[in-house]
């Protein structure tokens, strides 16, 4: 006679895996209410979690978008303002809050001045319609958006993958960045009002940089990516953004382009 068990069983199976950590992912529940709901020690889930974690991140480890090109459909993007209708691309900086560091190298170091607070920073470079190009690794909240353009691993990016003659839109945290690429950012004005043509590019220019916001704040329906992120690998920030950027090209991106046409 076979001993009847009690309870769930003490392992996951690979979907129930799956939805635990995209659960994890979207509400950013503590490991210990987890383990609750699942009748699993907290060890075991945060096993679970980061084991998949790695194996989503391994599975979208390809560009999250190989092909750089200015939009089929010219109409659609036609702009008054003639300087605006080579922009292929728009980049932006996002930052989170984390804990602060033990040491005070590392606490200086996440210290954003911006923010007031300590932070993760990375860049986003994202298509007119929203898709997402690409996106840096994660890097302390100390470094500004031009600091982060600096680095050389960033550099080459914006270096290799953009022509002369496209254009990169970007706000003014961004105006160095013409030694690497073509920029364009928004005109300020010195000394003296912005001319109407200047104001027009301007209304233009934020209606285009506008996309790229959008898209930062749909991957922070998230809540592991908008709350305070409660580990210290700076590794571990950069493989969960990059998993739900490439969720919001695979599923979110397509079903919004869809709806536009």
């Amino acid at each position: 006679m076979i001993k009847a068990t009690i309870g769930r069983p003490r392992t996951f199976t690979p979907t129930e895996q799956l939805f635990v950590t995209l659960l994890w992912m979207k509400q950013y529940p503590s490991l210990s209410f987890l383990s609750w709901i699942t009748g699993i020690s907290e060890s075991n889930v945060n096993h679970y979690i980061h084991s998949t974690v790695d194996i989503l991140y391994d599975h979208f480890s390809h560009p999250l978008n190989c092909t750089i090109k200015v939009p089929s459909d010219h109409r659609k993007y036609q702009r008054k303002v003639v300087n605006l209708m080579n922009i292929v691309a728009i980049v932006d900086g996002t930052e989170q809050q984390v804990y602060s560091a033990i040491d005070k190298l590392n606490e200086r170091a996440r210290y954003s001045g911006k923010k007031r607070l300590h932070t993760f920073t990375l860049l986003i470079v994202c298509s007119p319609q929203g898709k997402i190009y690409w996106i840096s690794d994660s890097y302390n909240g100390s470094l500004n958006d031009k600091n982060l353009v600096d680095l050389a691993e960033n550099r080459e990016f914006f270096q290799q993958n953009f022509k002369q003659h496209e254009w990169i839109a970007g706000d003014l945290g961004f105006k160095g960045m013409w030694q690497y690429c073509s920029t364009q950012t928004p005109i300020t004005p010195n000394r003296q009002p912005l001319t109407p043509y200047e104001q027009q590019f301007n209304k233009e220019f934020k209606s285009i940089r506008i996309v790229v916001e959008n898209t930062i704040g749909q991957i922070k329906n998230w809540n592991i990516c908008s709350s305070l992120f409660r580990h210290n690998s700076i590794h571990t920030h950069h493989k969960i953004w990059y998993i739900a950027c490439s969720l919001w090209n695979a599923f979110g991106c397509n079903l919004r382009c869809e709806n536009d046409e």
